[in-house]
C-alpha cells in the first residue's frame, strides 16, 4: 500500500479528459489491445468481456451524452456518502448546490473525487454559481476543491451572498431563486440552509438543504 500511495501521489497517476468521441476510441483501442495482445495470460471469458467493453466504449464515442437543450436541464444527484451533492447542467452553465462532504483528516473531498471530475468530464469550464446550503462539513467541505480548481462566477449561502436577500440567476430558460425563510441568527445551522427552487418549463424543484421542516 505504501508503494501504491506513493503512485498515486504522483501528477501522473490521473488523466482527465473529456468524455467525447476521441476519448471513448482511445478506451476502445486500449482495452482491444489488451484482450489480443495478452494471449494465454487471459482466459477466453475474460478476454471477451474485455471486447465487450471495448465495444460498449465505440458504442458510447459515436453518440456521446449532449448537452440539454434550450429550455431544459439536467439535475445530478452525486452519491458522496453523508451530505449532498448536486450538479445542474443546463445549454451553457453549470450549477453546483452544495459541494459534498471532506473528511476532518482531508482524505475523502466529494468536491475533489466526485464532483471536480463530472465537472471536466463534460467539459465544463467554469461554475455559473455555487449553492452552499449551510456550513457543515457534509454540504460545504467540497467547496474549496471546487473553487481551486475552477472559476466560479458567483457564491450563494456559506462564504456567499446571503440567500435571505433571495439571489436570483437566470440562463437558458432556467430559473434558479433562493427563497426567504425567515432565518433567525438563534436557528441551528440546518435551520438556516439556503431553500432554492429551480424551475425549468412548467417544472420546479425545491432543493431543501438540511431544514427540519
Amino acid at each position: 500500500f505504501d508503494g501504491l500511495s506513493q503512485l498515486a501521489a504522483s501528477p501522473a497517476a490521473v488523466v482527465e479528459a473529456p468524455l467525447n468521441g476521441i476519448t471513448y476510441a482511445v478506451m476502445a483501442i486500449s482495452l482491444m489491445f489488451v484482450a489480443m495482445s495478452a494471449g494465454n495470460a487471459l482466459r477466453a471469458h475474460s478476454r471477451v468481456m474485455f471486447l465487450l467493453a471495448a465495444a460498449c466504449a465505440l458504442m458510447l464515442g459515436l453518440r456521446p451524452l449532449p448537452a440539454p437543450a434550450p429550455g431544459t436541464a439536467r439535475l445530478w444527484m452525486k452519491d458522496v456518502g453523508q451530505g449532498q451533492a448536486l450538479l445542474l447542467q443546463t445549454a451553457r452553465h453549470w450549477v453546483v448546490v452544495d459541494p459534498g462532504p471532506v473528511s476532518p483528516w482531508g482524505r475523502y473531498d466529494a468536491g475533489a473525487m466526485v464532483l471536480l471530475p463530472h465537472l471536466r468530464a463534460f467539459g465544463a469550464k467554469e461554475v455559473a454559481v455555487m449553492v452552499v446550503t449551510h456550513s457543515d462539513l457534509d454540504h460545504a467541505g467540497g467547496a474549496n476543491a471546487i473553487t481551486a480548481k475552477m472559476a466560479v462566477s458567483d457564491v450563494w449561502g456559506a462564504g456567499g451572498r446571503d440567500c435571505e436577500s433571495s439571489p436570483r440567476w437566470e440562463a437558458d430558460g432556467v430559473i434558479m431563486q433562493a427563497i426567504s425563510t425567515g432565518a433567525q441568527r438563534s436557528w441551528t445551522d440546518n435551520d438556516r440552509s439556503c431553500v432554492v427552487m429551480l424551475t425549468v418549463g412548467n417544472r420546479h424543484v425545491l432543493l431543501t438543504g438540511d431544514i427540519q421542516a
